[in-house]
């Protein structure tokens, strides 16, 4: 005779200050508040409950409220932080020049004198944050009218490009070689040099 019994999940630890504490620290590391709550053991949909509960909360005294406002707290500061890094490596640290006494020495206007970089300014990381944090940076692809599945070169629009013959021919071999482009008539022959 079997008796079959149910595998009982794991309960979810209680909310408490120490496990929002807990929570916020990884978040303000990086970790979505999800995988936070799953690191510390805590079900997702007991996850999800306890913030709909804090954004509904009445009172910002209330525990669930706190924790919702935690985790929102820890994510502005870990999004600060990234960016900070970011723009730090789009700026560059300089190296200034010191005195004996490990003192900065000053020009005639006061600044400091800089006599290179401990770390260049590295452009891709302040195109990188402006590309995600303003719509004008957003590279955009106006190659909407060109179906991948075909194989019908023909509504490429290459706009402003002249190639020299050397480089028409490789671009003919690359198209038939990989793509079996039908149409390949379309390049140009007349040399640029």
């Amino acid at each position: 005779m079997t008796t079959s019994k149910k595998l009982a999940a794991k309960p979810s630890p209680k909310l408490n200050s120490a496990l929002i504490d807990r929570l916020s620290w990884y978040v303000k590391q990086g970790v979505k508040p999800i995988d936070a709550a799953c690191l510390l053991d805590i079900n997702s949909k007991t996850f999800y409950r306890w913030r709909k509960l804090g954004r509904e909360a009445k009172t910002a005294a209330n525990l669930y409220a706190v924790l919702h406002n935690t985790i929102e707290s820890a994510e502005s500061q870990f999004k600060s932080t990234a960016i900070a890094v970011i723009s730090k490596a789009g700026r560059g640290v300089p190296r200034y020049k010191l005195n004996n006494k490990n003192e900065l020495i000053l020009d005639s206007k006061g600044n400091p004198v800089q006599i290179g970089w401990q770390q260049a300014p590295d452009w891709r990381a302040i195109a990188w944050l402006l590309e995600r944090k303003y719509q004008e940076f957003r590279l955009t692809s106006d190659i909407s009218n060109i179906n991948a599945n075909t194989k019908n070169i023909n509504n490429l629009n290459v706009v402003n490009v002249e190639l020299n013959a050397d480089t028409r021919k490789k671009l003919r071999d690359i198209l038939e070689n990989n793509s079996k482009a039908a149409s390949i008539a379309s390049i140009p022959a007349k040399d640029t040099r």
